[in-house]
């Protein structure tokens, strides 16, 4: 249920089609202020794909990547006491 929330919150980011749309929606979350150096990193293009990149490689797994991190926070609520 949170991952289809999350993809819909997030649209074309979550399609993992759309590395572009990810790498927006990635520069619009990170405060400078906040996190100077992600900041510089995606600034400086660290997120995107090389234009070079057959299509077929550019593909963005999101749902893999949301899967990992959710299991990582479900594995931490099992071992609180």
């Amino acid at each position: 249920m949170r991952q289809t929330r999350l993809s819909t919150e997030l649209g074309a980011a979550a399609s993992g089609d759309s590395v572009a749309a990810y790498s927006t929606l990635l520069g619009g979350l990170v405060d400078s202020d906040r996190f100077p150096s992600l900041r510089t990193a995606i600034d400086a293009g660290a997120f995107d794909y090389p234009s070079d990149l057959a299509e077929d490689e550019r593909r963005l797994d999101f749902s893999f990547g949301l899967e990992r991190i959710l299991d990582g926070v479900a594995r931490l609520i099992e071992q609180v006491p």
